[in-house]
């Protein structure tokens, strides 16, 4: 889960429903406890909270990042990095989170890099903008897999533009 939909009460309700899970949270969520996430940490530690099925975990790297589990022990395992023969030691739950997460975080992370979304009142003009696009993102991503010339999004969206307006 992102850590916008995040939280111990849904990963509470999952585990009712005998569904486990693994999200980023954000640690100011009402719900998460300030105790499991205080503290400063150096690169690669960590800190944990456990109530009963759910564990809370602050792992830190170039920033902290904040997660829960309903699915994993606080586990740390080694990784190798891209670049070199170095190792670091990650949480067994955040490398899966990291494998796992679906195309709609991979959208999301696409379209913050090229909002078109503009400022508006309305809700449902930001809706109508987000949705579309997720259509041009989509249809951006088609383009690349049957296309043998691959296109950044930018240019895609700019052509595709010039193409509507005619």
């Amino acid at each position: 889960m992102d850590r916008r939909f995040s939280s111990p009460k849904i990963f509470d309700h999952l585990w009712s429903c005998k569904t486990k899970a693994v999200g980023t949270v954000m640690s100011n969520r009402k719900e998460v406890p300030k105790q499991a996430f205080s503290g400063k940490l150096k690169k690669g530690k960590k800190i944990s909270c456990q109530w009963d099925h759910l564990l809370a975990i602050k792992w830190t790297d170039i920033r902290d990042v904040f997660f829960l589990t309903t699915a994993y022990e606080v586990v740390l395992v080694d990784t190798p990095l891209s670049r070199g023969a170095h190792h670091t030691t990650k949480p067994a739950a955040l490398l899966d989170y990291n494998k796992y997460k679906t195309g709609v975080d991979r959208s999301d992370q696409v379209l913050s890099h090229y909002l078109f979304e503009r400022k508006t009142i309305k809700w449902w003009k930001k809706l109508f903008l987000h949705l579309f696009d997720l259509v041009v993102v989509s249809a951006h991503i088609l383009h690349n897999k049957t296309s043998k010339k691959e296109m950044s999004l930018e240019i895609f969206y700019k052509k595709s533009r010039r193409r509507i307006a005619c």
